[in-house]
């Protein structure tokens, strides 16, 4: 198949909606916040149509309260954000960008990614023209107008943008889409700074499994389930079901306030969260101020995708450190959303079956942090329950290996509280880490420690008996050392890899100190042959004039200690050379030898010539 439709069909206006109450809501927020704006354009098509219930079923009331804690606290810091802003690019038909959801009217703040000379950044990788959008349902106006009024709705315009992106091209139906036009979209939005990659398109085919590790790794990518109303058990669902996106089902709400899989939306396999896309109210994108209701997965796509910016803007403000350096943000994102809230929504299709539905107050207010004993993100439940650390011996020597004691005294537990302690000693950051685990309130902890200087800490984590639930987190510095080498530390290792005895050795034949690395980086080395110097560092490379036995002695000097150790080296001249030392003696005992039994012989003679 070579193309994907972003398939959502359109719904009727409805009964009139609470918006002007749910936006004055936002109109309240304090003097750090600016006043919560959507166009009053937006306030008319709200009051002829339900298509905002969204707003109210995410909760965007609480979650306004959230960032407006964020915004007046010392805890976080917003000032990098403003001139680096959480970027967010729609993969789609494009967008009418003069809508003034988008600020187009000047009556809203603009909520569109510009490069340093204020022109929108955007890219139409179909035929090299403009981005607009000229797609018969404006498919593409519609999702990124989503992601505006969310954006507008908790005042985060100067923290969250939009990079428009037109890669799909009408074919009379609807919008459909080739895979290399999505992929260099994609390879356009990575390159210029897109944090979060929204792709609401659907193939069943498993061609549109693109999204490659290294993407992942670079943004957050979130893509539509698809409209078919079918499993992913029996088909696939493709970007949605890729390892590398999430894939976003859509959910509407009953009569009777349940959560439900609408009857469209394909459901079940790879695919991993639901969000509210039933007829959603956006820009309609035919002119600068129109409406309109579309529903389907294309729709809750966005909802999500603002979701992980959402987060994205909470983690780098805050002071905190969810997660260490080396530790892929993107993947932490994904793994939160993927973990968080108690929302559900169930299936319509399968009996007693639910599925994960986004919880917008549970992320804006949950605290996440990285574990390193599970090398993934956790939720850490707030509470008073601290933990104190203490480690023996309090220095590591590089390159050695031990026990490290370990203790823990925890404080603030309620009564009848139990709790399970897991260590972590890691040596380095990111892929490299090399990370040696224990638990137990005192633990023993076996070790490696690398040969090379580098941070290390000891990470202490208390969970609730029995549960991933984290409530408390210490961690430790580890200072590490140049061990004190003992008497048998240094050692020569030759071509023969032994050092012991003879090593025989020829031109460009190369003798090294063994475990150099134990040394500090100030240390002395000095090579010496029959006690002239030679060389100098780690290594040395034997070029003699003569072939012969040679003494070869390293000297180490390091932190005023001082090491030496001799070998013989029996060296062979690339030429031949003379003959060696040791020959020379042989061939004069044989000559000498042969002078005796000579002399023996003649004298033997002389006497039987006496005797007649």
């Amino acid at each position: 198949m070579k193309y994907a439709r972003g398939r959502c069909s359109a719904f009727a206006a409805g009964a009139i909606s609470a918006i002007i109450a749910v936006a004055c809501v936002f109109s309240c927020l304090s003097a750090p916040v600016a006043d919560a704006l959507l166009p009053e354009s937006w306030e008319t098509a709200a009051e002829t149509s339900d298509g905002d219930w969204y707003l109210e079923e995410l909760g965007l009331d609480a979650v306004a309260e959230y960032v407006r804690s964020w915004l007046g606290s010392d805890s976080y810091d917003f000032s990098a954000l403003a001139d680096d802003p959480v970027v967010v690019a729609v993969i789609d038909s494009g967008v009418n960008t003069s809508h003034d959801i988008f600020g187009g009217d000047g009556a809203c703040p603009d909520v569109l990614f510009r490069d340093a000379t204020g022109e929108i950044v955007g890219v139409n990788t179909v035929d090299g023209g403009s981005f607009g959008d000229g797609a018969p349902d404006r498919h593409g106006t519609h999702v990124a107008g989503i992601i505006a009024a969310l954006i507008h709705a908790l005042d985060l315009e100067d923290y969250i943008k939009i990079m428009p992106i037109k890669a799909g091209k009408s074919d009379g139906k609807g919008t459909s889409f080739d895979i290399p036009d999505v992929k260099e979209a994609v390879e356009f939005a990575l390159d210029r700074g897109a944090d979060v990659v929204n792709l609401s398109l659907t193939a069943d085919s498993v061609s549109w499994n693109i999204i490659t590790d290294e993407w992942a790794e670079r943004a957050v990518f979130v893509a539509a389930a698809g409209n078919d109303g079918k499993s992913a058990a029996n088909m696939h669902f493709y970007p949605a079901e890729s390892d590398n996106a999430i894939g976003v089902m859509n959910y509407t709400v009953s009569a009777s306030g349940e959560r439900v899989l609408t009857g469209t939306s394909n459901y079940g396999g790879d695919l991993d969260i639901a969000a509210p896309g039933d007829g959603l109210l956006s820009a309609d994108g035919t002119g600068y101020d129109g409406y309109k209701r579309l529903g389907g997965t294309s729709m809750a796509s966005p909802v999500v995708a603002f979701a992980a910016a959402l987060l994205e803007v909470k983690w780098r403000a805050s002071e905190a450190e969810e997660y260490p350096e080396g530790v892929n943000e993107s993947e932490c994102v994904k793994e939160v959303l993927l973990m968080h809230g108690s929302r559900t929504a169930k299936s319509a299709r399968e009996s007693n079956k639910t599925y994960r539905a986004l919880d917008m107050p549970a992320l804006a207010g949950g605290i996440y942090r990285y574990s390193v004993t599970s090398g993934g993100m956790t939720e850490v439940s707030p509470g008073d329950v601290t933990v104190a650390v203490e480690t023996q011996p309090g220095t590591l020597s590089l390159g050695s290996s031990g026990l490290l004691e370990l203790s823990a005294a925890v404080t603030g537990l309620n009564e009848g509280m139990l709790v399970d302690i897991k260590w972590a000693l890691v040596f380095g950051s990111g892929e490299d880490a090399a990370v040696y685990k224990a638990e137990g309130e005192r633990a023993l902890l076996s070790y490696v420690a690398p040969r090379e200087m580098c941070s290390a800490a000891v990470v202490c984590e208390v969970y609730l008996k029995g549960t991933s639930s984290l409530i408390a987190v210490a961690e430790k510095e580890i200072t590490l050392g140049y061990a004190v080498p003992g008497e048998d530390t240094v050692g020569i290792s030759g071509a023969d890899g032994t050092g012991e005895g003879t090593v025989v050795l020829g031109t460009g034949g190369v003798l090294s100190l063994k475990d150099a690395s134990m040394f500090s980086p100030s240390a002395e080395i000095v090579w010496y042959a029959d006690g002239k110097e030679i060389g100098r560092g780690d290594s040395v490379t034997l070029d003699f004039e003569e072939s012969g036995v040679y003494e070869i002695t390293v000297a180490v000097s390091d932190a005023g200690a001082e090491y030496s150790l001799t070998v013989r080296c029996k060296y062979v001249a690339e030429d031949g050379g003379t003959v060696p030392r040791d020959t020379w003696v042989i061939v004069g005992v044989v000559c000498g030898a042969a002078v005796v039994i000579v002399i023996a012989v003649i004298a033997g003679l002389l006497g039987r010539a006496r005797r007649r």
